[in-house]
């Protein structure tokens, strides 16, 4: 939550519905850019430039902070946007099994005309709750 005071402070009065921490990951509808994007995504773990995302589901906004870092320690950049409600267009779950035993919990989220990924640190409970909150957030307002 220190990136949330730090790159995008909440406005006077403004309550924070939800939180969702995990790996994000922009996905495209064009197959060939799904390669590239798996390709990318395995030699980040290796380099330790993995993409951490901090999703916040306010009363009045969805807020979406990016962080990447290169050798695991060092700031290599952030990205930080607010969309308004009526910039929300798709929100939606995934679930992907790796070894049969393995499972990862993910929230799709299309606004602002970008479509993302995010792999859930806190499990399945979490992405249902954000889904929840982004659907109020949206019928609301």
């Amino acid at each position: 939550m220190k990136e949330l005071t730090k790159y995008m402070p909440l406005k006077e009065g403004e309550r924070i519905f939800s939180t969702l921490e995990g790996d994000s990951y922009n996905t495209s509808a064009d197959i060939l850019s799904r390669m590239v994007g798996s390709i990318i995504r395995i030699i980040s773990i290796i380099i330790g430039s993995r993409k951490k995302a901090l999703i916040v589901c306010t009363d009045s906004r969805l807020i979406i902070i990016e962080t990447q870092k290169f050798l695991f320690f060092i700031d290599n950049s952030v990205t930080s946007k607010s969309y308004t409600p009526r910039s929300i267009q798709i929100v939606g779950y995934s679930l992907i099994r790796s070894l049969v035993a393995f499972k990862s919990h993910y929230l799709e989220l299309a606004a602002g005309g970008q479509t993302s990924l995010t792999k859930s640190k806190g499990g399945k409970e979490l992405v249902d709750k954000m889904i929840t909150a982004i659907t109020y957030l949206t019928e609301t307002k």
